[in-house]
């Protein structure tokens, strides 16, 4: 989850200032099927009427309530929850779940913070197993430009657990700026790190920023992220108020999401 803003290298002319001329109006748009939900109180996934919202999770194992009939996918997180994982996730995929995700953001302290060698023997034990009965995704890393951190951790992870299962490639980003140049050069670099495998961007947003930023941000790239056809899935971060919610309702940004 958020848990830091991430310090934005200089140089990318193209930011939120740049989405100024683009109309307020929400208008309609042939649905990839990427979009998902990610989410704490499930209630408010019912507030989502778009059909091109196909999945959703809750950064845990098993759905606090329903996800309105969207594949609901599960998250090993790290230490804390591998306990419980293996019963769960086995009873996610009876359920319907087809995508198991690993460890959150294991490349910082704050979160799971796993070393690769680390990240990559439990994903043997906890994640492979489940090969074959549902499609595994690596660990999510952060967009973090710090050495051993985000992609460069995901690099390390990759090339230790080359016997691995792995499926997709997950990852966040997060700029207060919301550089849209400095969001699509890191996304083709995630692409090039993956070396082939579809990528998912589970968490990504403008943390700090208005709605109105915040919609416009959206309006821009998520065209864009349609029309990748290595990019598998995404998910706004989140369905929470300020952001997707405003007085449990829908907010600008909700509403745009919810196209």
């Amino acid at each position: 989850m958020l848990s830091q803003l991430i310090i934005v290298s200089l140089g990318f002319a193209v930011t939120l200032a740049n989405c100024a001329a683009i109309p307020a109006a929400v208008l309609p748009r042939a649905s990839s099927g990427k979009k998902g939900l990610a989410y704490n109180d499930a209630s408010l996934c019912s507030k989502f009427s778009s059909g091109g919202i196909t999945w959703g999770y809750d950064w845990g194992q098993n759905p606090e309530g329903s996800v309105q009939g969207r594949e609901y996918t599960p998250l090993l997180w790290g230490p804390k929850m591998y306990k419980t994982w293996a019963k769960n996730a086995d009873a996610a995929i009876r359920k319907g779940a087809k995508h198991l995700l690993g460890m959150n953001e294991p490349d910082i302290p704050s979160q799971s913070n796993l070393s690769p060698e680390t990240a990559a023997a439990d994903f043997r034990t906890y994640m492979q197993p489940f090969a074959g009965k549902a499609k595994l995704g690596a660990p999510a890393v952060t967009n973090s430009g710090t050495p051993g951190q985000g992609l460069s951790w995901l690099r390390s992870f990759l090339a230790v657990c080359s016997d691995c299962t792995i499926d997709f490639i997950p990852i966040h980003w997060y700029d207060p700026t919301g550089g849209i140049e400095y969001f699509k050069k890191h996304m083709t670099e995630a692409k090039d790190v993956a070396g082939g495998r579809k990528v998912w961007l589970t968490e990504f947003g403008v943390p700090g920023a208005s709605q109105e930023i915040q919609t416009a941000f959206l309006k821009a790239v998520e065209p864009w992220l349609d029309a990748q056809d290595w990019i598998e899935r995404y998910a706004y971060y989140g369905v929470f108020e300020g952001t997707l919610i405003q007085d449990r309702q829908l907010s600008l940004t909700g509403l745009a999401y919810n196209v």
